[in-house]
């Protein structure tokens, strides 16, 4: 049976190179024969592209010339205990390939340079995470999502962060990580406010370590305005005597580059009715539009409408839209928008398809998050126009906007 990989011959160097040739040809006759080129399959849901490559890691490969795929160079390969990446042509081993600390896109292109001289002509290479080791921490105090979570074996502390987002009160100068070292427990107190080195403002968690973040005070407010949206600062202001449209922006930083300033949206809680005014005019004091506020109402800033637009909406920790700048799942989209609120039901999660582009054609579908994020089922892929709704377990009685309802009710009214 002919192959694309020269098995490794007992004759010299010019005859090698005719083998080659000649067997490359026979690959490109016959590539409309063989088989289609397998895929790397299903990846590990918690890799990202930056993900470094560590010990005890799989991963994936695809080698393939001319559609038809490598056997030996296509499967899953593990990492050995010295991060190298073991392969063979033509039955034979080749030297090991160093990938610990590589990015799987820079895997790929050591794996390419290594085998590349064994074709007559570059190979298609691709390269995967497909498992990663597990560790588990636990998460307790001012963050949205306490308890154990699981992450990939190298994960630091903003990685648990991102999974759990925090409190706005978080005191991040004195996060504590309580470890076992050997047979004793220590406590290490890490300032997460981004002093010093990598490795005391952000260290690499073990397995079993115990986060807790302390909260600050608050200051009891009883009046507030909510901006949200495209702004600098989204979250609450407190709301003062005289206060309008153009103090509530101020006190947020002001639009962000993103925002549609034509479409600044005022809600007034106990009103079924929006005001829609244009913030370039407000903050020139068009009275129209600098209209005055009351406590508990919300300014919502509507993002321009790029055509590449998503939404996460409800229990996360900041709801909003972002562009689509790169292929997003639905757990990057999540993690985008801080993380999951603890009331927020994980196993009723509703993707609507296209809502921001076409509302009256959206299909929506709803998503068991927690089988995703165990592995059970695949990740999501978004799409430009989609919106996620995150609804809560339990829906208390809050002044508070349901920003999926206003949503909904900007596109379809």
């Amino acid at each position: 049976m002919w192959k694309s990989i020269a098995e490794r011959p007992a004759f010299g160097g010019d005859r090698v190179v005719r083998v080659v040739r000649a067997i490359a040809a026979l690959c490109a006759s016959a590539a409309v024969l063989g088989p289609a080129r397998a895929d790397l399959g299903r990846l590990d849901p918690m890799a990202k592209p930056n993900t470094p490559i560590r010990t005890g890691f799989t991963l994936a490969l695809c080698v393939s010339l001319h559609a038809v795929d490598e056997k030996e160079l296509t499967g899953e390969f593990p990492v050995d205990e010295r991060g190298n990446l073991q392969l063979r042509v033509g039955g034979e081993p080749i030297p090991p390939i160093p990938v610990a600390g590589c990015t799987a896109a820079e895997a790929q292109r050591l794996v390419l340079r290594a085998v590349e001289r064994f074709f007559a002509a570059p190979p298609d290479v691709k390269v995967g995470i497909a498992r990663m080791p597990r560790i588990t921490v636990i998460v307790q105090g001012a963050t949205f999502r306490n308890g154990a979570i699981r992450l990939p074996l190298g994960a630091r502390l903003s990685d648990a962060l991102a999974e759990t987002s925090y409190l706005p009160n978080a005191d991040l100068s004195a996060v504590q990580i309580a470890r076992r070292d050997r047979d004793a427990r220590v406590t290490l107190t890490v300032d997460f406010r981004g002093a010093g080195a990598e490795e005391l403002s952000d260290p690499v968690l073990q397995d079993g370590d115990r986060i807790a973040i302390p909260a600050l005070p608050i200051a009891p407010s009883a009046k507030n305005v909510a901006v949200l949206g495209e702004v600098a600062r989204a979250g609450m202001v407190p709301w003062r005597s005289g206060m309008a449209v153009r103090d509530a922006l101020d006190d947020a930083g002001g639009l962000l580059a993103s925002a549609d300033a034509e479409r600044v949206v005022v809600r007034r809680v106990g009103r079924d009715a929006v005001l829609t005014v244009d913030a370039n005019r407000a903050m020139a004091g068009v009275l129209t539009d600098n209209v005055p506020l009351q406590p508990d109402d919300t300014v919502f800033v509507m993002p321009r409408d790029t055509g590449r637009r998503c939404s996460v909406v409800g229990a996360v920790a900041s709801p909003g839209t972002f562009d689509l700048r790169k292929p997003t799942t639905l757990t990057e989209a999540i993690v985008q928008a801080g993380g999951f609120r603890p009331d927020a039901d994980r196993g009723a999660i509703v993707l609507i398809r296209g809502m921001l582009t076409d509302p009256a054609q959206a299909k929506p579908v709803t998503l068991n998050y927690d089988e995703i994020a165990s592995g059970r089922r695949t990740d999501v892929a978004l799409e430009p126009g989609d919106m996620v709704q995150v609804p809560e377990r339990k829906r208390p009685r809050s002044p508070l906007l349901d920003i999926g309802a206003l949503l909904l009710r900007l596109f379809l009214f």
